[in-house]
Order: C-alpha cells, then structure tokens, then sequence
C-alpha cells in the first residue's frame, strides 16, 4: 500500500506600507494534509520527519504556513485506518511533532473527517494541536463555544484565519 499526501503551494506576497516603510509576509497553503494510514504508521515507527522530508525547503519558504488537516490526531493503540472502513482515518499523537517540525503554524479542522473518530477523536485532535502548540482553526469542543479566528502577526501585518 503506497500513501499519497497532496500538496498545493500557494505563496503570496501581503504587503502593507505605513507613512515610513513597505513591509511583506509571505503565506504558504498546503492542501489536504493527511497523516493517518501509513504515514501515520510511519509516525508510530518514530519517524516524525517522514510526511514532509522531501518539502522540508520549500516549507521554510514561508513565514506563515497554513496546512488542512485531513484527519483527526486521536490516540487509538496503533491504528491510523479504521479496520471497518478504508476512508475513516487518523494520525497519531506525534503528528503534531511532524507539523511543528515541518515549521506549519496553523491548520483548519473543519473537513468532513473531523468525526472519523467521534467526539472523543475530535477533543483529542484539540488536545493535541493545543499540546503540540499548533494553531488551528474550525472544531470546538463545546457545541456552544464560539469559533473565533487565528491571528497571527508576522512583519507588523496580521492575518486572521478561520476555517
């Protein structure tokens, strides 16, 4: 079984100017980043640096790095693919490593396998993130909590992102 992670790179340029100066972030987008199946495997194996190796120069390229995270981050004894269902997923816990490692700063939660795991998956995907001190944007774990933005502040520009 091969795994397949799909990456769309989109680097803009923001730039804002006060009365003094020009200055300018650059925001690298990544796709659908999904680190269950068998790169979550390989995570397991204790090879954090694997899902990005091969994009560790071009990650670096940009100040700011916004990933779509396409699984939830649950601890379930070693599984990373439901043994019911090839398209229920999830990444272990050290994934947050491979995220932090690989330099991405914010991720969206909001995709249609945020629930692969049930409610428990999702708090432990908050959990997680929050340990892991990765931001993100799109769950809450109380159904009546507010989704509030991710503001991140680089080169006195700040860009708010939500998902």
């Amino acid at each position: 079984m091969y795994a397949l992670v799909i990456i769309l790179l989109y680097i803009p340029q923001v730039h804002a100017q006060s009365s003094d100066s020009l200055t300018s972030v650059s925001l690298l987008a990544l796709g659908d980043v999904n680190l269950g199946r068998t790169v979550g495997q390989e995570i397991l194996k204790g090879n954090v640096d694997y899902p990005f190796e091969k994009f560790g120069d071009v990650l670096k390229r940009g100040e700011i790095v916004f990933a779509n995270l396409e699984c939830p981050v649950t601890d379930q004894n070693g599984e990373t693919q439901s043994l019911k269902s090839n398209v229920i997923f999830c990444a272990p816990p050290g994934a947050t490593t491979s995220l932090r490692r690989a330099g991405v700063t914010v991720v969206s939660t909001a995709n249609n396998h945020a629930f692969d795991y049930g409610f428990k998956g999702l708090r432990e995907t908050i959990k997680f993130l929050n340990q892991g001190s990765i931001n993100f944007s799109g769950t809450v774990t109380d159904s009546g909590a507010e989704f509030t933005p991710v503001i991140i502040e680089r080169n006195k520009i700040r860009i708010g992102i939500i998902a």
